[in-house]
């Protein structure tokens, strides 16, 4: 057995040559793509740098600009302090110049500040303190020559593509694409906006409603390709019209979409037709000569049917309790060829819905023993009772949410278009089932709707035992 001893000096340069080695390949190894090695407590001065230069270019190449915080752990503790979640940065132009507007969007509520590009000092100010919080998460600079981006455990700041291909808009104000310009004169007249077409701040959901309202309406009406012509106008009415608004909204709408229109609401307080009448001619006299074709009439729906030959279009906005019923029916009578309604409260049905017994009904006992859940199972009721009757004279039907909440708690929609071809005399029976079956499922033998069109409910067994649930 051989053994080799190596020389001292040898083993000393193999030693050197692997240290120089291991130097060498920590030297030449490559970085990660896409990352500057900025030591973290530097890292958002280098971002605050590429902000100033990014906002400070000719044109600015600024985009965006995301700095987020933690979430509360607790669902209560976003109504309590309010609590930074996150603050947006946009590129504003206003007339002191252009500005960097940061949103500070806490759990309780939304701050803005605007701070000059030019003032380095500020804006330093304004984002120093928020990386160094507590509750800081993550921060990302968007550029058009890229994103930058760092978090608050990581060394390193990001560089990855660019979002954005161009920068957004400047404007502060950028107007809305509406189906109602803002700026309608029709708008001011009745106290909806300013002089400026600024919504007044207890008007902005009325003024949501006719937008989203409209919209729906002018399409179904533009899908239904009605021919008009000055002498032979597409007749709009509108049940339980109120100010107007809607009528007025409406109305202008198709008249700018060269639809030959007239348009008539019906509003059960004499002065307040008088009110928007004066409006009308108002408006006709100082140029906007297509409300020459809008008027409002004092009377109740139920028995406008009388007095008109037909209808094209029938609209009604929350009428109460059966005057949403009296709207379809009339709808019906002058053969509307288009429905649409978004109906208030259910007192008919909900009566009736209180006194049925749901104890024996498995799935639904403990659902209706709770009076928030039969009030709102009542609209349902109601409504699809409401559905198939329209179904069932020949209609297509469909219901849904038109508008959000928060602007009104009555916010369901049906709208009814009339079919090109009859409806065969089997398919019209076995809706009538549907009808009967629905109503006698939740005690329902009362139905004005139905009982005005012949469809008797009370043949149907109902329910004996009439006693209300526990509350």
């Amino acid at each position: 057995m051989q053994v080799f001893v190596m020389a001292p000096t040898r083993l000393l340069a193999i030693l050197l040559l692997s240290i120089l080695l291991m130097n060498q390949i920590r030297l030449t190894e490559p970085l990660t793509v896409g990352v500057s090695q900025v030591p973290h407590h530097s890292a958002h001065q280098d971002l605050i740098s590429k902000l100033q230069s990014s906002l400070s270019s000719t044109p600015p190449s600024f985009c965006r600009l995301i700095i987020k915080n933690t979430k509360p752990a607790n669902r209560k503790d976003y109504f309590s302090e309010p609590k930074l979640l996150q603050v947006e940065g946009r590129y504003v132009a206003i007339k002191t110049g252009p500005n960097l507007q940061l949103t500070f969007k806490e759990t309780t509520r939304d701050t803005t500040k605007n701070i000059p590009v030019d003032d380095g000092s500020s804006l330093a100010s304004a984002l120093l303190p928020l990386f160094s919080s507590s509750d800081f998460k993550a921060c990302t600079l968007q550029t058009l020559e890229g994103d930058y981006a760092f978090k608050k455990a990581s060394t390193k700041l990001r560089v990855n593509r660019p979002t954005f291909k161009s920068p957004p808009s400047a404007e502060h104000n950028s107007e809305k694409n509406s189906i109602i310009p803002p700026t309608s004169p029709f708008l001011h007249s009745l106290g909806l906006t300013d002089a400026s077409g600024a919504p007044k701040p207890n008007k902005k959901s009325k003024l949501k409603q006719c937008q989203k309202f409209v919209e729906i309406v002018g399409k179904l009406i533009k899908d239904k390709g009605f021919a008009t012509s000055p002498s032979d106008p597409l007749e709009v009415i509108d049940a339980g019209c109120g100010r107007g608004y809607l009528t007025f909204s409406l109305h202008d709408h198709l008249s700018s979409s060269d639809i030959h229109v007239r348009s008539t609401g019906i509003e059960a307080r004499p002065s307040l037709c008088s009110d928007v009448n004066a409006i009308s001619s108002s408006l006709s006299s100082q140029g906007d000569s297509h409300f020459d074709t809008l008027s409002f009439e004092p009377g109740y729906i139920s028995t406008y049917v009388h007095s008109k030959p037909r209808a094209d279009v029938l609209i009604a906005l929350h009428a109460c309790d059966t005057a949403s019923d009296d709207s379809i029916l009339t709808g019906i009578h002058l053969q509307a060829q288009v429905i649409v309604l978004s109906p208030c409260c259910h007192k008919e049905i909900r009566r009736q819905v209180e006194r049925h017994d749901y104890r024996g009904e498995g799935a639904l006992r403990d659902v209706m023993s709770h009076g928030i859940h039969r009030e709102r199972f009542s609209e349902m009721v109601t409504d699809g009772l409401r559905g198939l009757v329209l179904e069932w004279k020949g209609y297509d039907v469909k219901v849904f949410e038109f508008v959000g909440g928060e602007h009104t708690g009555k916010n369901c929609m049906i709208t009814a278009v009339k079919r090109e071809e009859e409806l065969q005399e089997e398919e019209r029976d076995r809706i009538r089932t549907r009808i009967l079956d629905l109503a006698e499922g939740n005690g329902v033998s009362e139905f004005k709707l139905a009982d005005s069109l012949g469809l008797e409910l009370r043949g149907r067994r109902q329910v004996k035992d009439s006693r209300r649930m526990p509350k």
